[in-house]
């Protein structure tokens, strides 16, 4: 699956099963809210030394 809001609603959690990518376009910046991430059999992706995500990626792990 790919992420491709700018900023998301606050999740209750978000289990990944699988592959969630951030979308990779120049300029697109993007917010993921949730209380709990978990990945549970498979890989967050946002970017990687061969293939930088070049926008801002901002992670916000919201509490109670």
């Amino acid at each position: 699956m790919i992420l491709d809001l700018e900023e998301t609603p606050i999740l209750n959690s978000l289990v990944i099963n699988g592959r969630l990518s951030f979308l990779q376009f120049e300029e697109q910046n993007i917010h993921l809210r949730s209380k709990t991430i978990f990945v549970r059999a498979g890989e967050f992706f946002i970017g990687s030394e061969e293939l930088p995500f070049e926008s801002e990626a901002k992670i916000t792990l919201v509490g109670d």
